[in-house]
């Protein structure tokens, strides 16, 4: 996994390591997460897509996961919401992955439920799901409910933005 790693090839590490740390679901998310995050710093969002997949699983067999670190929690929400924006603004999206982007960030929004400061992603994220799905009404109707929910003003800026997208029945593409 390790050697798989240093030449760079993140999701053959993350196979690797999902094997080698099986029984240690905690360390093992830790590092798919780090995996993950690397490869969208890289501008690989279909890698960072495939590590997600492996460790939104994992969240799934252990729904009180958290990692802690760096001062920052992570969650099945965040696995989840983080996967499906990506399916859903991959620029070469297939009709499974846009269904399977709407699933997740469906779920997302459950997994958010009061939460104004995950609800208002997760909904922009279910916006970008019904819209690459050409879903366009849809796509409104959640852009216009995440924006009211954005409390930060650069926050509900990114969604006036892409809502905008929206209304010229235009999907929004890349991270």
């Amino acid at each position: 996994a390790e050697a798989a790693e240093r030449s760079d090839d993140l999701p053959a590490a993350a196979a690797l390591y999902a094997r080698e740390l099986a029984d240690q679901p905690r360390r093992l998310a830790t590092v798919l997460w780090d995996l993950q995050t690397r490869a969208l710093d890289g501008g690989r969002a279909a890698e960072a897509a495939t590590i997600l997949a492996g460790l939104e699983e994992l969240f799934h067999d252990h729904p009180d996961l958290e990692l802690r670190g760096d001062g920052a929690v992570v969650a099945r929400w965040d696995v989840v919401n983080t996967l499906a924006w990506l399916k859903a603004t991959a620029a070469e999206a297939d009709a499974a992955s846009v269904a399977d982007a709407r699933r997740l960030a469906g779920e997302a929004v459950v997994l958010a439920g009061a939460d104004r400061s995950k609800r208002a992603p997760a909904l922009d994220t279910l916006a970008a799901a019904a819209a690459a799905a050409g879903a366009w009404e849809e796509a409104l109707q959640r852009s216009d409910e995440a924006i009211d929910l954005a409390d930060e003003p650069t926050l509900r800026a990114e969604f006036v933005t892409r809502r905008d997208r929206y209304v010229r029945r235009e999907r929004w593409i890349g991270p």
